[in-house]
């Protein structure tokens, strides 16, 4: 055009000329070619002259006059609808001043002129007949009635004249096609321009349309499918109608989604359907914004009312303003800015308003199952990249809110058929649009449970794998790998959270806040928001879930993949990622099983090791933490502790699942040889440092502490006695190999650099009691063996830990006991007392461990720290008084075990431990612990805790029957004593630990030589529990006698035979100083319930050793399992022998049987024979049948009736299985010579037995 026509040197005429010609051109010329040109020649003389630019903008009232005139039939149609073309074409350069001349309503006008006449035609039909119907009910005048007929009458002519008038002009034919696109264009251009915000803001063309009508007009050119470029202009208006959300509920009111859904369907081009996508897009984005502003209460009077609304007096006087407000609104510019205010609330109370059924008309007009399956079906279909990215837009949008479940069904329906389409764009080669937009589908998808039920049940994870099988690190792969691996992990969020690209998880009250989707995602952006999502999902599990669905969709693997770096390789992991793998690694560990997987991983263990090792490092170079930002700094805490929580997790469900010991020790060494192998054992151990309480992340740097601190207590292997004797020369559990020599150097090297700073940490300055219960915990567990409780003793140990006793007298040789007693006084023991009550359990662990040595017991008592110890039982932490918490409970458990490790010592400056003890009165708070009242809130765990800790410290005072039995038998502990014998085989509670400390307190009672002990325990009738005890083969086989143990039966067996020995005593002393009783006192008599016969005179001699001074009677303690009769007993009760039901004399003889059949279950060989002649655990020859006592000190058989020729039983001593009997037959043909003496090792002692052999055996009868 410039070169054909040069009008660079053209003047002001030539121009003026020229447009005059021009526009002449235009409105009278038939040609359409030169209509076009005139068009392309008046925009060339725009551009090169400022002139014609300015005269052009200065005729446009004139054109816009002539291109919205009415049409009459004296009006050359062609003529307006040729300068109409004219507008269309200036309503791009000129968008301004054409909406200052009202062009878009004009424009409207001209087209709905025809459809309003028409419909004014309707109305009118239709009030005419309202109105003859309404003057023949009303009594008016005849003149009046004529008169109003006449009106009504002349109104019709007119409406039908104007109508004719119209028709007449168009030729009985709807407006030309060009006129229409010319019309629409100007509208269309006008509107689009608003949305410029440089030129835009000022103008309201497109409020003017849909109250005008213009929707209506709308709907009837959308359906016109025989003009494609009507449709289009009609689509391209609706998209920016569709811009407001004040009126978005008459858009769908005008069924116009529907229409337009249906042009997508049958569009054959793509630009047809790229404009149908856009509207539905830009609908669905309007909805989503109003529902979010609803949802989230940003209108004050938005509410989502589909019932019954009552408007308020607000609303009303909204709805009733009139049009002066506005142009008082726009004369008046400079007003307050409070004014303007309270308009734009009044226009939001309007829009509110209009939009209070918005969720009913989307589930009517937008989301229906005709429109989401055209969307699917299309998507289905081979398309552009453009336009699939455009489709899921639109289902992303209608996943929101209320088209959530209608698109969920119609995905995962029919076997996820559009499931596998939407999951088949993850792998599109189109661009990274097309994979962005249908991950963030599936995110949406997967916000809500029930969505991602339905992906799990339809078969995302099998979809989704073939993107991550090759790998993270295959070539070309990582990319591919992220995306499948994303889809994954938005199914495992345990909270209905939108995982938008944002990392912002917003969400309210009413469900998923909406998010608009991103398409500018880096692919170093996309992999670090997978560790996001991750760290999401685990972080609001708290139930484990999470975990237990990658296990149970076999995709653990690939989470692993992405979490841990592969070792040897350099590392490619970010620090935030870092950060994100190791909390994420510790929440997974929750659930046993995944830790069960994990505990032996080499991979695994190295990273969380290289995670602590490289958090230090960077903790302590480029200046520290410091350096970092508030975020960082916190995930830098947060990934320390959470690597330490890890391993400690991977330590513990070893035992938490019940694993063999070779396991659980299998798992410590491999941790520890992983730290010791990567040096980040002393990475591990700096963390056991006091706490900085002063950080801005005080909480946060306790749980590295508190983790640290732990770990090391739970890498501490150790081997007991047993497992030292037994443990075989090579041994490997999962890889790990375990030889006793070298889990004994891990451990001293552990010791060796932990100790020292767990002693730092407790010597610090008022330590935290939190940290001072982690510490002792540790120190406890480093002393587990003898080795290492040395080593621990040697570093000082006792020294540090003594200091947090408070009010601790001075040394024993100088301190106060030099100085007079009016002088030694404690001005503040009820503050120290308060501090002895905060000392935690462990304290007093790990004085009980430290006590098993004689260097450690010889510490406690140097230090002088023993009394104050022995006073924290009788304390209560809680201000109830009479009640006991759990932390007094377990202080008092704990001190049991330090009593047990400690009595019958005696050291200087203290005496002796037991009368100390006795002094404190602890062993009545031992007796309380047997039968612990624990309120409900507390663990159920305590109860058998308290009463072993109990048993094991009597059972310990117990060997001490001089001073400590008659003080236990005044506290009332033979009931409790007799009632654990009861129960052992009755009652699960009673376990082995019970009934051992059990009967070895009553072997300290035994050996009382106190006659009323001797009463109470005879009137107990505690022998024959004690009896069943001793000849149990189930017990023998539970815990058989080794390292010169007895075991718990040859205890009870011992116990019996020392209540044997001192009945047998008393009878002897009976017999020695009374005459022989007459045939008449042989009699039996009836016993007493007190007491079952009366002890002659002579025998009531004084007793050599100290009695008790008062013993009230007692009650054996019953249970729901054994109900002893209670059992009253005076002060000096006669002693009896423990099986008394027949008078004192000889044993009355009784007469065997003649015959006595029995039948062997095997014939022995004759050496067998001879070396074991009677089998004491025979199902048919018990000892009891053959007259054989264990419970007396020399037991004999009974007199037996014998056949000629046969021989007797040889003598001998039998422990078998339990069982010790000693069988001692003497035949007349007895000599020296026959005498064997064997020496045999019977239940863990050794000891030289006597056995008489006879050369001559009887058989019996």
């Amino acid at each position: 055009m410039a070169e054909e026509w040069d009008t660079r040197f053209w003047n002001r005429v030539k121009i003026h000329e020229a447009i005059d010609t021009l526009y002449a051109e235009i409105e009278k010329s038939s040609d359409v070619a030169r209509r076009r040109l005139a068009h392309k020649m008046l925009l060339h003389l725009n551009t090169l002259h400022k002139e014609a630019n300015m005269t052009n903008e200065n005729n446009l009232c004139t054109l816009s006059n002539k291109a919205f005139r009415k049409l009459t039939v004296h009006v050359k149609n062609n003529a307006v609808f040729n300068i109409a073309e004219l507008l269309a074409v200036f309503a791009v350069p000129y968008a301004a001043a054409l909406s200052h001349e009202n062009a878009v309503l004009r424009s409207l006008t001209v087209l709905l002129r025809q459809m309003d006449c028409a419909a004014r035609v309707l109305q009118h039909f239709r009030r005419r007949r309202q109105f003859e119907r309404q003057v023949r009910t009303q009594d008016i005048s005849v003149e009046a009635r004529m008169r109003m007929r006449a009106i009504n009458v002349a109104k019709s002519i007119e409406l039908s004249r104007q109508q004719r008038c119209i028709h007449e002009v168009l030729g009985h034919a709807p407006m030309p096609e060009r006129a229409v696109l010319a019309y629409m264009t100007i509208m269309t251009t006008l509107v689009q321009d608003e949305l410029q915000p440089a030129t835009g803001l000022p103008r309201h063309d497109r409020a003017k349309i849909i109250p005008a009508g213009g929707l209506v007009w709308l709907n009837q050119c959308v359906q016109h499918r025989h003009s494609p470029s009507l449709v289009a202009l009609t689509t391209q208006l609706l998209i920016v109608l569709a811009h407001d959300t004040d009126r978005i509920s008459d858009i769908l009111r005008s069924n116009v989604v529907q229409h337009v859904a249906t042009n997508l369907a049958q569009a054959s081009n793509d630009c047809d359907k790229a404009l149908a996508i856009a509207f539905l897009d830009r609908v669905a984005q309007s909805v989503c914004d109003v529902v979010h502003k609803q949802r989230t209460g940003v209108s004050s009077n938005a509410s989502d009312v589909s019932g019954g609304t009552v408007v308020s007096a607000k609303t009303y006087h909204s709805l009733t303003r009139t049009l002066s407000v506005k142009s008082h609104r726009s004369t008046h510019v400079s007003s307050s800015s409070l004014v303007s205010r309270n308009d734009d609330t009044a226009d939001a109370r309007d829009t509110a308003y209009r939009n209070r059924h918005l969720s009913a008309l989307v589930v009517e007009q937008l989301a229906t199952p005709t429109i989401v399956g055209i969307l699917l079906r299309t998507l289905d279909m081979a398309s552009p990249p453009s336009v699939t990215t455009g489709l899921l837009q639109v289902l992303h949008k209608l996943a929101y809110d209320v088209g959530y479940p209608l698109l969920v069904d119609l995905v995962t329906r029919n076997a996820g058929r559009y499931l596998s389409t939407i999951v088949q764009c993850l792998s599109d080669t189109g661009g990274s649009d097309v994979v962005l937009a249908a991950l963030q589908l599936l995110m949406a998808l997967a916000s809500r449970e029930e969505g991602r039920d339905g992906l799990m049940v339809a078969g995302l994870v099998p979809l989704v794998r073939p993107l991550c099988a090759p790998g993270m690190h295959a070539p070309n792969n990582s990319y591919r790998f992220v995306v499948g691996l994303l889809a994954i992990v938005v199914c495992a969020n345990p909270v209905n959270s939108l995982l938008s690209f944002p990392t912002t998880f917003r969400s309210n009250d009413n469900g998923v806040s909406f998010v608009p989707m991103t398409l500018l995602v880096s692919p170093h952006t996309l992999l670090d928001h997978v560790h996001v999502c991750l760290l999401h999902c685990v972080t609001h599990d708290t139930a484990g879930h999470s975990a237990q669905y990658f296990q149970t969709t076999n995709t653990l693997p690939l989470v692993l993949e992405l979490l841990v770096q592969p070792p040897g390789q350099p590392t490619q992991q970010s620090r935030s990622q870092r950060h994100i793998s190791a909390i994420v690694l510790s929440h997974l560990c929750r659930v046993a099983s995944v830790a069960s997987t994990l505990a032996f991983r080499q991979d695994v263990a190295t990273h969380l090791a290289v995670v602590v090792q490289t958090n230090r490092m960077e903790g302590s170079e480029g200046g520290g933490c410091a350096s970092f930002s508030r975020v960082d700094h916190q995930r830098h805490l947060q990934s320390t502790a959470e690597a330490c929580r890890a391993m400690l997790r991977l330590l513990r469900c070893q035992v938490q699942t019940h694993q063999p010991r070779t396991v659980v020790l299998a798992a410590q060494v491999f941790y520890l040889r992983t730290l010791f192998k990567v040096h980040a054992l002393e990475d591990v151990v700096a963390c056991c440092r006091p706490v900085n309480t002063v950080g801005d992340f005080a909480a946060d740097d306790v749980d590295v502490v508190k983790c640290a601190v732990q770990l090391v207590g739970l890498l501490m292997p150790s081997l007991s006695l047993l497992e030292q004797q037994t443990w075989p020369v090579a041994t490997s559990v999962h890889g790990v190999a375990l030889d006793q020599a070298g889990i004994a150097d891990l451990a001293k090297r552990l010791v060796a650099a932990a100790t020292p700073a767990l002693l730092h940490t407790l010597a610090a300055d008022d330590p935290l009691p939190r940290v001072v219960k982690w510490c002792c915990g540790t120190l406890a567990q480093l002393c587990s063996t003898n080795a290492t409780c040395a080593q621990v003793l040697h570093a000082r140990c006792l020294d540090v830990v003594a200091g947090l006793v408070p009010n601790v007298p001075s040394d024993v040789c100088n301190g106060l006991r030099s100085m007079p007693p009016q002088l030694a006084v404690c001005l503040c023991e009820s503050a120290q007392d308060d501090k002895l009550v905060a000392l935690p359990p462990t304290f007093y662990t790990l004085l009980a461990q430290l006590g098993r040595l004689a260097d450690g017991r010889a510490a406690i008592y140097r230090l002088n720290i023993l009394t104050r110890i022995l006073k924290r039982v009788h304390f209560a932490s809680s201000k109830v008084k009479g009640f006991l918490t759990q932390h007094d409970h377990q202080c008092r458990s704990e001190i049991a075990r330090i009593v047990a490790a400690i009595a019958n010592e005696n050291a200087v400056g203290v005496g002796n431990v037991n009368e100390l003890c006795l002094r404190h009165h602890v062993h009545t708070i031992l007796v309380q612990m047997l039968h612990p009242e624990l309120p409900p809130d507390l663990p159920p765990a305590l109860g058998p805790v308290l009463v072993e800790s109990g048993l094991a410290a009597l059972s310990a005072m117990a060997k001490d029957h001089i001073r400590v039995v008659p003080a236990l038998v005044a506290a009332h502990a033979l009931p409790h004593i007799v009632s654990f014998l009861a129960r052992w085989d009755v009652d699960a509670a009673v376990t082995m630990s019970m009934l051992e400390g059990a009967v070895h307190v009553m072997w300290g009672m035994a050996q009382s030589p106190s006659e009323s002990i001797q009463a109470l325990i005879q009137a107990s009738k505690v022998s024959e529990q004690l009896l069943r005890i001793g000849c149990s083969f189930r017990l023998e086989m539970l815990k058989v006698a080794m390292f010169g143990e007895k075991s718990v039966g040859e205890v009870a067996r011992e116990t019996l035979r020392h209540l044997s020995e001192f009945e047998a005593k008393r009878v002897q002393s009976v017999a020695t100083h009374s005459p022989p009783p007459s045939p008449k006192s042989r009699q039996p008599r009836v016993a007493s319930p007190i007491s079952p016969f009366r002890r002659p005179q002579s025998s009531e001699t004084n007793e050599p050793n100290a009695t008790l001074p008062t013993l009230e009677p007692f009650q054996v303690q019953t249970t729901p399992t054994c109900h002893p009769s209670p059992v009253k007993c005076a002060l000096n009760l006669p002693t009896l022998d423990w099986r008394t039901t027949r008078p004192l004399g000889p044993k009355p003889t009784v007469e065997p049987p003649t015959t006595m059949q029995f039948i062997r279950p095997k014939p022995k060989r004759v050496g067998e024979r001879k070396k074991y002649p009677l089998l004491m655990l025979d199902p048919l020859f018990g000892a009891l049948d053959y007259g054989v006592d264990p419970c007396t000190a020399v037991a004999s058989p009974q007199s037996w009736n014998h056949r000629e020729g046969g021989g007797e039983y040889v003598a001998h001593v039998s422990s078998i299985m339990g069982h010790h009997v000693i069988v001692d037959v003497q035949s007349p043909t007895f000599s020296a010579d026959n005498e064997v003496i064997m020496k045999k090792t019977s239940s863990g002692t050794n000891m030289g037995t006597t056995l008489n052999v006879s050369s001559q055996r009887k058989r019996i009868g």
